[in-house]
């Protein structure tokens, strides 16, 4: 809704008009020649023939000492991947790294945003092929225990040859959080390297309120059609009881990329309230509850700025939410489970490093300026004892 793709184009070719020799801003449709369109159709055509004569897999998606076949509930997915949308992204993705890569100049390393997406092991295979220079990902927000996007069998980690998974030589990480789970799943401990949070430096716990000021609940929604049903419903569900306990401010923060509809003015809400556009950093000092969607990381800011809150329980989905398995943590489906949870409301706690936050990214300085070579890549770094 910000802007479209031509205005994105201009921007760009602004930028690149006013800016030093080091900086310039592509777009990956940049390197869309007609060769690597041809490379991303031929190599489409490979992918569905080898689909073709894989079609007995059906038959095994069933476990150890059952005859329940899965097949079914996998069979959009299976398709996708093979023969339809999903596949020819893929293999888009594919031409147009290898394109891109391939007419860079030499580069010392490539950063990058990591939630382990296909799209990145096009990056790194293309990168392999012909850089030198070393591959920092960087986990870039929380990371979800239920979000099995971001995890992989522990046995892909150590394939070797043409069948290995891509990884990049250093993952960098942002705290407590993300290390101890990486760990459980077994991800390999000499490539994770823990780094500054570059997108929370200046959360920090809320100071006193003053007397007098009044109740403010803050709710902050998600992404998806069905956590925002969600809301409203336990919301109007215990109208009575957030009177009661003294908010007479609602401020509803809608998620940049969530359904239009929470941004309205015209919300079928029992109670009053505002719609706000402020960056979320700014509006914890100001609430005393949050009443927060599943999938969003704003969980994580509200404890660690000390308000108190509520998560409301997934709608259709599992669990998405980074604090799931947190002690202390209140999840709510009802008006009834909100209103006891604002009756006895206290801060949830997380290890003070849960985040590793700091004005000063020396981490980032130290990784950035020994990351040269990909195959001498930079050895994990902990946390601070």
């Amino acid at each position: 809704d910000q802007c479209d793709f031509r205005q994105a184009l201009s921007w760009r070719d602004r930028f690149n008009a006013h800016s030093t020799r080091k900086d310039r801003h592509f777009l990956l449709e940049d390197f869309a020649t007609p060769k690597a369109l041809l490379v991303a159709i031929q190599s489409y055509l490979r992918l569905y023939a080898r689909g073709l004569r894989m079609k007995p897999v059906r038959d095994k998606f069933v476990l150890p000492g059952s005859t329940l076949n899965f097949y079914p509930l996998f069979e959009r997915e299976w398709n996708s991947s093979l023969f339809g949308p999903a596949a020819v992204d893929g293999q888009l993705y594919r031409a147009l790294f290898d394109s891109m890569v391939h007419r860079l100049p030499a580069q010392r390393w490539c950063l990058y945003i990591w939630e382990n997406q296909p799209w990145e092991a096009a990056l790194l295979t293309a990168w392999r092929r012909y850089q030198k220079g070393s591959v920092i990902g960087y986990q870039h927000a929380t990371v979800m225990p239920l979000e099995l996007r971001a995890i992989c069998d522990p046995r892909a980690y150590r394939e070797k040859g043409r069948a290995a998974r891509p990884l990049p030589d250093v993952l960098a990480i942002n705290g407590r959080g993300a290390l101890e789970l990486f760990r459980e799943v077994q991800y390999p401990e000499d490539r994770l390297a823990v780094v500054e949070a570059l997108r929370y430096p200046r959360l920090s716990r809320r100071t006193s309120r003053e007397h007098g000021d009044p109740g403010t609940l803050l709710v902050v929604a998600g992404y998806l059609e069905s956590e925002a049903r969600l809301l409203i419903r336990v919301l109007n569900e215990a109208a009575d009881a957030i009177q009661s306990a003294g908010y007479v401010k609602i401020r509803i923060k809608a998620h940049a990329f969530g359904p239009a509809t929470m941004r309205s003015r015209h919300l079928p809400l029992k109670l009053a309230y505002d719609v706000v556009s402020e960056p979320l950093e700014g509006l914890w000092h100001h609430a005393d509850f949050a009443l927060i969607a599943n999938s969003t990381s704003a969980a994580v800011e509200a404890v660690l700025t000390g308000v108190p809150l509520a998560i409301c329980a997934s709608a259709d989905n599992v669990n998405l939410s980074p604090l799931y398995g947190h002690p202390g943590v209140p999840f709510v489906c009802s008006g009834r489970e909100l209103a006891a949870v604002l009756a006895a409301a206290r801060c949830a706690l997380l290890p003070a490093d849960y985040f590793l936050i700091s004005e000063r990214p020396t981490r980032w300085k130290e990784l950035l300026s020994t990351s040269t070579d990909h195959t001498a890549p930079v050895a994990g770094r902990g946390l601070p004892a």
